[in-house]
């Protein structure tokens, strides 16, 4: 058998204790180990690794002070001179700090030179002549669309159209803005003319073919507008003045610029080569069929009590009728579009040939 090897404790019987008992067991038989009297506490070492050199196990602080060990350049490859030092604090810990996001782009962010930028300017429209000359219709070059508020006394005027004590006659600046309208139609000025009541409608009618046109989205025109040019109308019609105003609707359906402007777009759509293209066609059909589905029911909004008093009398088209017969005489009735292989077909997939056909009467059936 081999002897066990005891590191400092004695896992037998002590003879020296006499609470020992045979079988290294004591007097409550509950089998713990022991410590030996003779174990001596370890030597108290310095953080150094010597032992303290005085009693309480304190370390000697004047012995043991050494001097500090500088950890070697890493960058010691790059030099002594100028750039190397500017290279190495660029390594530092300000290389790495993280700039806000702002701070970032204003820091990244370059001048543009002036040459480049472009003024703000008001894009004009004209009609593609030849000679460069422009119509009666195309503004002074000095003057921009006219979209400021509205002028002073304009809802009186057109809430209290009826009354003659609340009307005043048109003023010569009034007129002038009318007649210098971008979208000024045959007629306008002498209908201004009749009183500011009437040049307050005419100037809403003309800003409606205007916000069509050079706005993509939102009512044709102001609800508050329209309330007003709604109420003109009812009390014109009160006045005993409903034929006047069925006849001031057809004049101005009929000779508004807008429609003549859409005609022109869609000529040149259908003269091009990829006309029965569906890819080509439909988007230039799109920029009309929206524009047309926002005037028309402020259109039908103005004038509603003409369909409630006067038309189911005397047997007349409704307004919405007029304004889309007038919509497709002026601008779906020449034979390149009634030749034209999207609205010939039997079967159409698109949604917006769809609706132009049910709406203009285009053909008799949609599968």
């Amino acid at each position: 058998m081999t002897e066990a090897v005891s590191f400092g404790f004695n896992l037998g019987r002590d003879p020296d204790s006499p609470d020992a008992s045979p079988g290294g067991k004591n007097e409550k038989g509950d089998g713990n180990l022991k410590l030996p009297k003779s174990v001596s506490p370890l030597p108290h070492l310095s953080p150094h690794g010597r032992q303290a050199s005085h009693v309480g196990g304190m370390p000697d602080v004047i012995k043991d002070v050494q001097p500090q060990i500088v950890a070697p350049d890493k960058n010691i490859g790059l030099g002594t001179g100028l750039g190397s030092q500017l290279m190495k604090s660029s390594m530092g810990s300000t290389a790495y700090t993280t700039l806000h996001p702002l701070e970032k782009m204003k820091q990244t962010q370059y001048e543009i030179h002036p040459q480049v930028m472009r003024t703000r300017k008001v894009t004009r429209l004209t009609d593609n002549l030849s000679s460069g000359a422009a119509t009666p219709r195309t503004p002074k070059p000095d003057e921009a669309l006219r979209d400021g508020g509205e002028p002073r006394g304009m809802f009186r005027e057109l809430l209290l159209s009826d009354l003659a004590w609340a009307t005043e006659a048109t003023g010569p600046e009034e007129l002038n803005t009318v007649r210098e309208h971008r979208w000024f139609f045959r007629g306008a000025a002498e209908l201004a003319d009749r009183g500011r009541s009437y040049c307050f409608f005419v100037r809403c009618l003309l800003d409606m073919q205007r916000n069509v046109q050079c706005e993509e989205e939102g009512a044709a025109l102001d609800p508050r507008l329209t309330k007003a040019c709604k109420l003109f109308v009812s009390g014109q019609c009160g006045n005993g003045s409903t034929c006047e105003m069925y006849q001031l609707l057809t004049h101005f359906i009929s000779n508004a610029v807008i429609f003549d402007e859409w005609d022109r777009y869609l000529t040149t759509a259908f003269a091009d080569g990829r006309a029965n293209q569906e890819a080509f066609l439909v988007p230039h059909l799109e920029q009309i069929w929206t524009r047309f589905c926002r005037i028309l029911p402020t259109m039908e909004e103005i004038f509603d009590v003409l369909d409630a008093r006067f038309v189911w009398r005397h047997r007349l088209p409704k307004v919405g009728d007029v304004v889309r017969e007038t919509m497709k005489r002026r601008c779906f009735s020449s034979k390149a579009v009634t030749n034209n292989e999207m609205f010939t077909q039997e079967k159409c997939n698109n949604e917006t040939v769809k609706n132009i056909k049910r709406s203009f009467g285009l053909y008799s059936t949609c599968r």
